[in-house]
């Protein structure tokens, strides 16, 4: 039985993305010629001056001299493709950090500090598990073909491409097994690279490496993000996104990412979340079906790149703390079905204080930042895709383009945003109202409708207490006897009741340490005073 193509449940998705001048389908074992005019030397004057997050596109190519190519595998039942991200001429200062548990790489060893390789002229992120390894091959080859790589002989075309590669699980996605990238894809993807121009923009989406990524539940696929930092120093991330965990908050529907990423995140509607999480959870009941249990295997990878001049060591850092980015934007993370991988690169443009500590700090710090966005960007720009491997949904598919971004424009696209204290809360629970008499002092709370009534005036100090039988102790009074004091209060009268016979009123400055009055809705929380905190009681 031949296996259909699998097809985007609409071209047109929300988040599917129309750059895809440097993306380059193709069937794989076929030999790709070389683009005409393409050229691995870098032009120069590529700035990172910008607007948004400080830098012009936001993307790995903010790096002057950083470029990036995508490739597909073409054919029925193929879901899978290749992602090269080429350093500039002389190549790039390079470091790695693994962390799943289940990774499959290529010249990883090579990028230890301690070893002989210094610099790298490019990273292979590919699909196809440990099979589209091959892909690195590819792009070998193109590079021995322009000379560069480590020299080892007299002849400048005697040299060996250290090409490290990282790959993520895509297997049968689209229904075909053996539908895989080869050294074909890879030498596909680095000519688009190459015939790209300096900082042109990258696609992003189901692209290249994200082509059949898996985010959790959700499609996955390919981000970039950067930040020009006040240092003048640039940091960005590219990433293939394919996590064994989730990327989506299952109490709101918000990307994990987007907390804490600037402005609040707007929440989906209830409804709308609801039937989101109904279509995921019929999509993964079918395939698991269809899997017959097996568990699915899984793999984040990423590139995290500065033009900023690091020592290896520092770019080994780099690519560690870049996991701290990870780990917000995906739970869990580093699993034993994960390979999730980091690339470091450094091209050593802007010069850094290598002994300042707070120098080296800003740019591993932004580092997980950027990536942490990256992989956000990655999964709203995925194209949901239906076809023999599977049902997989994208996230602007659920909840609409502007859903979780911040209460600027894209909360317009999905809705009020929640208040900030509905994040991650349960609701309050409200003690019901009762009939009081005039001789009931029990507390209790008032429950009201319409807009909140206003916050009351702070009691002004030194005033004599509410009721006769409480009366303000001398400063400095010892004989510290504990009465635990049992606060609740409505907006305009705050009350305090004795755990022993009487009841004390008092005023709430008399406490020595501060109590913090929050909303109306808040009902009881325990203090304990001494009368020698300002609290006497009278016979």
């Amino acid at each position: 039985m031949t296996a259909e193509e699998p097809q985007p449940l609409s071209r047109d998705a929300p988040g599917a993305s129309d750059a895809l001048s440097a993306s380059s389908p193709h069937t794989p074992g076929t030999s790709v010629p070389d683009a005409p005019g393409a050229s691995a030397v870098d032009a120069p004057g590529a700035s990172a001056v910008g607007a948004r997050s400080g830098s012009v596109l936001d993307a790995l190519t903010d790096v002057a001299g950083i470029r990036v190519g995508h490739a597909e595998v073409a054919g029925a039942g193929a879901l899978s493709g290749t992602t090269v991200v080429l350093a500039p001429e002389g190549g790039a200062v390079a470091a790695v950090d693994v962390r799943g548990g289940g990774p499959g790489t290529r010249e990883t060893d090579a990028l230890d500090p301690r070893n002989l390789v210094q610099r790298v002229d490019a990273v292979v992120l590919t699909g196809g598990s440990a099979y589209g390894l091959d892909a690195a091959s590819g792009v070998m080859g193109w590079l021995e073909e322009r000379g560069r790589g480590v020299r080892v002989g007299p002849e400048p075309t005697q040299v060996v491409p250290v090409v490290p590669a990282a790959a993520l699980f895509d297997l049968g996605r689209g229904g075909d097994w053996r539908a895989r990238p080869d050294a074909s894809t890879g030498r596909a993807a680095v000519q688009a690279a190459a015939s790209s121009g300096p900082g042109a923009p990258v696609a992003e989406g189901s692209v290249g490496a994200g082509t059949g990524a898996v985010a959790g539940q959700l499609k996955g696929g390919i981000g970039t993000a950067s930040v020009r930092l006040p240092s003048g120093v640039t940091v960005a991330a590219l990433v293939a996104v394919n996590a064994a965990g989730s990327v989506l908050d299952p109490r709101t529907g918000v990307l994990f990412g987007e907390y804490g990423a600037g402005e609040p995140p707007a929440y989906p509607a209830a409804a709308t979340h609801a039937a989101a999480v109904r279509r995921l959870e019929r999509a993964r009941e079918a395939r698991e079906a269809a899997a017959d249990g097996v568990p699915p295997f899984n793999t984040t990878i990423a590139v995290v790149a500065t033009d900023a001049a690091l020592v290896r060591a520092q770019a080994q850092k780099l690519a560690g703390t870049a996991h701290d980015g990870m780990a917000r934007a995906v739970r869990p993370v580093h699993l034993l079905t994960d390979g999730d991988t980091v690339f470091a690169l450094a091209t050593g443009r802007v010069a850094v204080e290598s002994e300042n500590p707070a120098a080296v700090n800003e740019i591993l710090a932004a580092g997980a930042d950027v990536l942490a966005r990256a992989i956000v960007k990655a999964v709203r720009a995925a194209r949901s895709v239906q076809g023999p491997g599977g049902t997989f949904l994208a996230y602007t598919d659920l909840y609409g383009p502007g859903a979780g971004r911040g209460t600027g424009a894209g909360a317009a696209l999905a809705g009020a945003a929640a208040p900030e204290a509905e994040r991650a809360q349960p609701a309050p629970r409200h003690r019901a109202p009762r009939h009081r008499t005039p001789h009931d002092r029990t507390p209790h709370h008032r429950t009201r409708s319409g807009p909140a009534p206003p916050t009351p005036p702070p009691p002004r100090p030194h005033r004599t207490p509410l009721g006769g039988g409480a009366r303000r102790s001398g400063e400095g009074r010892t004989g510290a006897r504990l009465a635990t004091l049992v606060r609740e209060f409505t907006p305009n009268r705050p009350k305090c009741t004795g755990n022993r016979r009487g009841t004390y009123l008092v005023r709430l400055t008399f406490l020595r340490t501060p109590v913090t009055m929050s909303d109306p809705g808040t009902t009881l929380s325990t203090h304990q005073v001494t009368r020698g905190d300002g609290l006497e009681t009278a016979p």
